[in-house]
Order: C-alpha cells, then sequence, then structure tokens
C-alpha cells in the first residue's frame, strides 16, 4: 500500500511547485496567474461536501474533494496533456462561456451552487450559479477529471481496484474518465503485491483495458518472474480462470505466458508440492481450454516423466492428460510415437488420449474446421487404429490393451457432435 501510494502521488512535487509561485491557488475570485480554469460545486443533494478542480495552463491539474463533514480534504494531482488542453479551450469557446447571459442562470435546489472562472486569451470571467445548461459539455468534462482524482486517490488509500476496473473497462458505457492510462503505473504495482484474489483479478483485468497486448503480457510475465513462489502461485491462479472477461486481443496473450511459466517448473514437476500441483494443473487445464498447440512438446515430455508409482503419474498428469486431447492434429504424431513406449501407463494414456480427440464437439468453439475435421478422423483410422488393434491383441498390460478398445470405439464412432 506505501508503495502504490507513492507511486500514485509520485506528481505532487512537480504540483507544489507550480502552486507556489501560482497565486491562482488561493481560489480567489479573480483569475490569475497560470490558471486557465477553477471550477467548484457545494452542497445540494451531491455525494460531496465539495468538488473543485483548477487546471493551469501548463496542463497542472489539481482536484480537491471531501465527501462529508467529517472527512478531510483529499486532494489529486496529474496533467493534461497539450491536445487535452485543446480540447478544453475548445469546448470553453463551443459554449460561448464568456457571452452566457445571467438570465441563463436556473435555480435549480438540489444541485447546490457552483463556481466557474475562466481565464482564456485575455478574457476572465467567474459564474456563480445553481445550474446553467449551456455550459453542461464543460463542467462535464472537469467532471471527469474530478471523477478521475478520486478514483486514484480510493485505489492509493483503500485499494478500490474495483472502481478502477468499472473507470477503465470498455463495458461501461461512457467514459466516467479522461485519462485511463494514468492508472497504468499503480496497476502495475499493484499486480506485482497484492495477496487479494478478487482484486488482483480486478488489476489484470483493468490493466488490459488501458494497454497493448504486448505492454500487458510484458507486465504480467516481469510480475511473474520478479514474484515470490506464494504471489507468482496466486497471480498464475488468476490467469488460468477460463473465461477472464477481457479483451480478446489479450486474452490471447495469456497461454504463451502460462507455458512459459510451466516450462520453468518442468525439470521439477514430479517434485511438486500438493499446493503447487494445485495451481499449475489450472495453469494446464487452461492451455487446453485455450486449444494452445505450442504447448504440445512440453506437455508430452511431462506424460514421460518419471514417477515414483502409478497413482504419483494419475496424479501428476491429470491435467495434461485432460488437456491434449483438446490440441487438435498436432497432438497425434507424437502421441503415436509414445504407443511404443517401454512404459505400460504412458502407453495407455496415449491410447486413451487418441481417441479422446474426438470427444469433443467440433462444431463449439473454437470450431475445428472442416479440413481438419478430416484430417484427424482419416489420420486417425487409416493410421493410428492399426497400431491400436495390435496394442488391443498382444500388449502386455491389460491397462493398455482397455485403453486401445476405448479408443478403437471412439474411432469408429467419429466425432461427438
Amino acid at each position: 500500500m506505501i508503495l502504490l501510494k507513492k507511486i500514485i502521488l509520485k506528481p505532487l512535487g512537480l504540483l507544489v511547485l507550480f502552486l507556489s509561485i501560482s497565486p491562482c491557488y488561493g481560489m480567489s475570485n479573480k483569475a490569475e496567474g497560470s490558471e486557465i480554469i477553477f471550477y467548484r460545486v457545494e452542497g445540494g443533494y451531491s455525494p460531496y461536501r465539495f468538488a473543485e478542480i483548477l487546471i493551469a495552463r501548463n496542463g497542472a491539474v489539481l482536484v480537491k474533494y471531501a465527501r462529508n463533514r467529517s472527512q478531510k480534504d483529499s486532494t489529486a494531482v496529474f496533467k493534461l496533456e497539450t491536445n487535452e488542453i485543446d480540447a478544453l479551450k475548445a469546448l470553453v469557446s463551443s459554449v460561448n462561456f464568456f457571452d452566457i447571459a445571467s438570465t441563463d442562470n436556473v435555480l435549480v435546489m438540489d444541485v447546490g451552487r457552483s463556481t466557474l472562472r475562466v481565464s482564456l486569451d485575455g478574457k476572465q470571467r467567474e459564474l456563480h450559479y445553481g445550474d446553467i445548461p449551456k455550459v453542461a459539455p464543460l463542467t462535464a468534462f472537469l467532471w471527469k477529471l474530478i471523477n478521475q482524482g478520486r478514483i486514484l486517490n480510493d485505489f492509493a488509500e483503500t485499494e478500490e481496484v474495483y472502481n478502477v476496473l468499472s473507470a477503465v473497462s470498455g463495458n461501461t458505457g461512457p467514459a466516467r474518465i479522461l485519462q485511463p492510462k494514468i492508472y497504468r503505473e499503480p496497476l502495475t504495482v499493484f499486480i506485482s503485491t497484492s495477496s487479494n484474489h478478487q482484486k488482483l483479478t480486478w488489476a489484470v483485468e483493468a490493466l488490459a483495458w488501458i494497454t497493448t497486448p504486448g505492454e500487458w503480457g510484458r507486465i504480467l510475465s516481469n510480475a511473474l518472474e520478479n514474484s515470490e513462489e506464494s504471489h507468482k502461485d496466486l497471480l498464475l491462479t488468476v490467469l488460468s480462470t477460463p473465461g477472464l472477461p477481457l479483451p480478446d486481443s489479450h486474452a490471447k496473450v495469456i497461454p504463451a505466458i502460462l507455458l512459459k511459466e510451466v516450462n520453468r517448473k518442468a525439470k521439477a514437476w514430479a517434485k511438486l508440492s500438493k499446493t503447487q500441483l494445485k495451481v499449475y494443473n489450472s495453469v494446464v487445464y487452461q492451455l487446453g481450454y485455450s486449444r494452445y498447440q505450442p504447448s504440445v512438446p512440453t506437455l508430452i515430455k511431462l506424460m514421460q516423466d518419471p514417477y515414483p508409482d502409478l497413482n504419483s503419474y494419475l496424479e501428476y498428469t491429470s491435467s495434461i492428460r485432460s488437456a491434449l486431447p483438446q490440441m487438435e492434429r498436432s497432438v497425434l504424431d507424437p502421441l503415436e510415437s509414445l504407443l511404443t513406449n517401454k512404459t505400460d501407463e504412458i502407453r495407455a494414456s496415449a491410447a486413451d488420449i487418441l481417441g479422446e480427440t474426438l470427444d469433443r464437439n467440433p462444431n463449439y468453439p473454437p470450431i475445428i474446421t472442416p479440413e481438419d475435421m478430416s484430417y484427424i478422423l482419416n489420420r486417425l483410422r487409416t493410421v493410428i487404429a492399426p497400431k491400436l488393434e495390435a496394442m488391443y491383441k498382444s500388449d502386455p498390460s491389460e491397462r493398455a490393451r482397455n485403453a486401445a478398445k476405448r479408443s478403437l470405439d471412439r474411432i469408429a464412432r467419429g466425432w461427438n457432435k
């Protein structure tokens, strides 16, 4: 939490310097110094006791607010880009701020009182009003910045990461903030340190909405590489969640990240603790769920690792034997080569998995192309089935013979449509 606060409050020194030379921070009723806009709302039925924003010509932004009388004033600082300052100036012009008649002020009791001060192009004006509908586009822009500052503060103070997700997600309607990328660095820190599964999930999702797939993947890979085992296990569990609500472009990045972690553990797979095995089982299940065919060589190798006994083999390869049938044509050759393996259980597993490639409905996503369907079934029936027949008739292992029979039945049936 302390590190997160430091990251979020990092611009404060720059803004303090700006404020120290700018008399406008005194919130006087004159536009002075480097101020472009000052806006304050108080009273009415607002969830805030007051909320205000000061924007300087160099883009520095100060947001202050308090939710109720007992809460201390909160402050957030950040900076606008040149194009955002230009957009703000364009809004001032489009609402004809300097020409709005005082009769446009509508008294609405539940909205409280507002102060809006603008100093631009040699003109200065300050309005005190209840409601002026004509300035709504301008104040909506300012409220995005106020919301942005409040969410930033809440994230630093109480780890309210769900509010960040709601603000940046492309699934929550009109944008509530102006600068989604302002949360990139604090989210990165949070993902590297949080021990809360749900909040970590929200942070991973939120970061996806404000980064490119490449950036997102690098941040997650770095977090995994530099984390202690307990945090790495937690983050892997999050990334292995089926159907994680992410942009499609980012979801496609996950399997490569997961495979990298499986490869790191490959040499010690048979020595994983029960807790770690549970984590890495979920990782392998996700590789199968996503049909990530580059993982096949690693999974085939893990199937052949030496295990102390049959129960250990079945336990440590359970997820592998579930994932491999999902890999379509890429799994046929390596499994065929295992039909002559010297270990009974490996031969039996290979035989079972070959038949299980036909078990999933090819018309369900991800859909198997007609060409691949034809190739897989033809290969199983013309090349692999004769080898399974021979195994069924003469293999010394009863488990291998039974597995061969089950697969032959599946191959005779065809695709499970």
